[in-house]
């Protein structure tokens, strides 16, 4: 953007030294009003004129403007390459009519000019209104006459035809710039469009569109390309049609853009009843008062700017804001420090226009307060993207993290849910014999144990949640020993006191250094397991043995095998997973737990526990490094 900006202004100052290039012909100016527009040359060659030097600057008015030049001769024109071929150059682009007398030459003839007049075939032609003339040897004067619904705003030059091409060629050079960036701003603004569903976007393309159209009519590119195909009249309505219409379309943008601010309701208003002058205009256009329409859109242009800026020190977009709401994209400074030298361009454009100040420039300028506002707003709209990018960004990882806490929610509701149900149907039947128990007068030895059974089980329960919970949370804390990993399973094996569990005998001790009481968990779990899930009458089977694996590590092996009981043969897949229990398991008390916490404390070991089923048996190996 600060490559841009320099370069508009390198080529406003190569405009500005081609307007003060020496070379011109004229030695004096002098106009006269003509407020009946029906005087003859005749007639106003009497009239007292009024010396002017510069650019005549007289607004918009329902007069005709007479010019007096006294031009050189080309005795004293010694510096052109050909001292009697002269062109008398006329700017701005988008005067109506202009009538060249030379009475010294043609008489009382006049040469005609302008965008009510087709370009001369034979005649020197670039963006300007030219007539070609040629020096007498002696100086002489020559009368222009300027009759225009626009603004009369006129600047002539008399100047050799090879400064003449020349000052042409840099000013096409510098025109060009211009309609060139426009052409890229309105093609950004198609991209961005495109890409970013975005109304702003979409009212600027319009804009933009209506602004480079205007540029091309104003500053006579229309009259050139289109001089066969379109009559001059008709190109001279479509360009006073697009004067209207490119102010209007920028107001509207601007509007919808300094809406994003919080602006206060009162200026919003001003700003649409000014945006409301278009249809005025129109009617105005249609009923053939196209001088008064243009005129009311200069006002409209007047009071415009210092009413967004009135509107952008309103605003309310940067007051404390709600938690979750964005700050705008441009502070308040640059947005009133924007709308304020927006004001300026404009209001110096807009009272030259009006013939209250001089015309510095002979050039429509319009166009170019277009391209600045374009360019400031296309940056700032890469700037709104991508501060909406960033928002949507922030909203993605806001649902997605919304969305991982729903199911983080759910997952804890469904594992709370099937907790309470392992609880509800694991505990009914402990509490069931305990309850029996407790009403019995005189319980039986048997009633007994089956009531002291009932309580381990519950206790079972309560122990292996405890411990899941801890292992879950990475609470659960390691105390270390060495002890005879044989042994310890010969103890787990007493304190069941089940027949049904046969040990096999083992040449020594098997030394394991580990914790002990969590190890005596998982035995203890394998081996409640297999003796609650094999077949009636049947034995446990159990071996401990040392290993090496692959990797050369030395492990000491605890292995059980039961034959499959009621219950059937576990899913291999749900096999450790968490309340699992198949379907013929739940008519023996158990929480669903013990092969789930088994598997993670031998993990949290060090170790590793296998399900090794062959045909006949369901096997588990638990392994811990020696």
């Amino acid at each position: 953007m600060r490559s841009l900006f320099a370069c508009c202004l390198l080529v406003c100052a190569v405009l500005a030294s081609t307007l003060a290039c020496a070379g011109d012909a004229v030695l004096a100016k002098a106009y006269f009003e003509d407020v009946s527009a029906q005087m003859r040359l005749e007639d106003v060659q009497s009239q007292p004129l009024t010396p002017f030097t510069g650019a005549l600057s007289k607004g918009y008015k329902a007069s005709a403007f007479w010019v007096k030049l006294v031009v050189q001769g080309h005795d004293d024109a010694g510096h052109a390459s050909d001292p009697t071929r002269y062109v008398v150059r006329v700017q701005p682009s988008f005067l109506d009519e202009i009538a060249l007398y030379d009475p010294n030459v043609r008489g009382t003839v006049p040469q005609w000019a302008g965008d009510l007049h087709p370009v001369e075939a034979g005649g020197y032609q670039s963006l300007n209104h030219n007539f070609l003339i040629t020096l007498t040897p002696q100086a002489r004067t020559i009368w222009i006459r300027l009759k225009t619904n626009s603004t009369s705003n006129l600047a002539v030059e008399v100047l050799p035809l090879d400064e003449a091409m020349n000052r042409d060629r840099q000013q096409d050079t510098v025109i060009g710039f211009f309609v060139s960036a426009l052409f890229i701003f309105l093609v950004w603004a198609l991209v961005y469009g495109f890409s970013v569903q975005d109304p702003l976007a979409k009212v600027l393309i319009i804009s933009q569109g209506i602004t480079l159209v205007h540029a091309l009519t104003l500053w006579g590119y229309a009259r050139l390309w289109f001089a066969d195909q379109a009559s001059p009249a008709a190109l001279d309505t479509a360009t006073s049609l697009l004067v209207l219409l490119s102010g209007s379309s920028f107001l509207w943008f601007h509007l919808r853009f300094i809406l994003e601010f919080s602006p206060p309701r009162s200026m919003v208003r001003v700003l649409k009843v000014l945006l409301a002058l278009l249809p005025v205009e129109l009617v105005l256009f249609a009923l053939g008062e196209v001088r008064h329409a243009l005129q009311l859109n200069m006002i409209m242009g007047l009071l415009a700017p210092p009413s967004m800026v009135i509107t952008a020190l309103m605003c309310r977009a940067w007051h404390p804001q709600q938690q979750g709401e964005q700050r705008p994209v441009f502070s308040k400074l640059m947005l009133v420090g924007f709308y304020g030298v927006m004001n300026v361009m404009a209001l110096a454009l807009t009272l030259q226009a009006l013939g209250v100040t001089e015309n510095s420039s002979a050039i429509a300028t319009g166009p170019l307060f277009g391209l600045f506002s374009g360019l400031v707003l296309i940056t700032t709209l890469q700037l709104r993207s991508r501060r909406l990018q960033k928002v949507s960004a922030d909203l993605q990882m806001k649902w997605q993290l919304a969305e991982q806490n729903a199911s983080h929610e759910k997952r804890q509701r469904e594992e709370q849910s099937r907790f309470m149900g392992m609880l509800t149907h694991e505990l009914k039947t402990p509490l069931g014999v305990l309850l029996m128990a407790i009403n019995a007068t005189a319980p039986s030895q048997a009633m007994r144990a089956r009531a002291k059974r009932a309580i381990t089980d519950m206790n079972g329960v309560v122990e292996r949640c405890a411990l899941v919970d801890k292992l879950e949370e990475g609470s659960l804390s390691q105390d270390q020993e060495r002890f005879d990993f044989y042994a310890e399973v010969a103890q787990v094996m007493h304190g069941l006191e089940s027949d049904a569990l046969l040990l096999a005998a083992c040449d020594g001790p098997i030394v394991v250094f580990a914790d002990r009481q969590l190890v005596h968990v998982v035995l203890k779990n394998l081996m409640e397991n297999a003796l609650k899930y094999a077949a009636p009458n049947s034995t446990v089977q159990m071996q401990v043995d040392t290993l090496r694996l692959e990797q050369g590590t030395a492990m000491a092996r605890f292995s059980i095998a039961n034959t499959p009981g009621d219950s059937g043969w576990p899913d291999t897949e749900k096999l450790f997973s968490k309340y699992y229990r198949s379907a013929g398991a739940h008519r023996t008390t158990g929480s669903g737990l013990g092969l789930h916490l088994s598997k993670h404390v031998a993990v949290y070991l060090g170790g590793r526990l296998r399900y090794t089923p062959d045909t006949q048996l369901v096997r588990f190996e638990f392994c811990l490094p020696v």
